[in-house]
């Protein structure tokens, strides 16, 4: 099932990259191996209160969702990507894999 929620994320328009990974920083699955997206964890470390953070750059926008469960959902995208429903995507994943983590 986690292959299949992060493969659904990689097909939205604009996105390059998807995956999950774990409270202990290990990539579980993830839709490209060109893409290591583990470092994003940091920024949890510097907003502990935060479920979701969005970070903004020239060249792509990282978007991540930390699950009740501790484990990640990240996205990387193209900088022009429709946020809201990337937003809405990795709240549904959210919740589709919370049953199964």
């Amino acid at each position: 099932m986690e292959e299949r929620v992060i493969s659904d994320l990689a097909a939205l328009s604009g996105v390059i990259a998807s995956s999950l990974i774990s409270p202990e920083g290990f990539c579980l699955e993830r839709s490209s191996t060109d893409h290591d997206l583990t470092s994003v964890m940091t920024l949890f470390d510097l907003k502990a209160d935060s479920k979701l953070v969005t970070v903004v750059g020239k060249e792509a926008t990282l978007v991540a969702n930390r699950m009740d469960t501790g484990h990640l959902i990240i996205i990387k995208c193209e900088p022009s990507s429709n946020l809201g429903r990337i937003r809405i995507a990795i709240s549904e994943a959210s919740e589709r894999l919370s049953s199964v983590l």
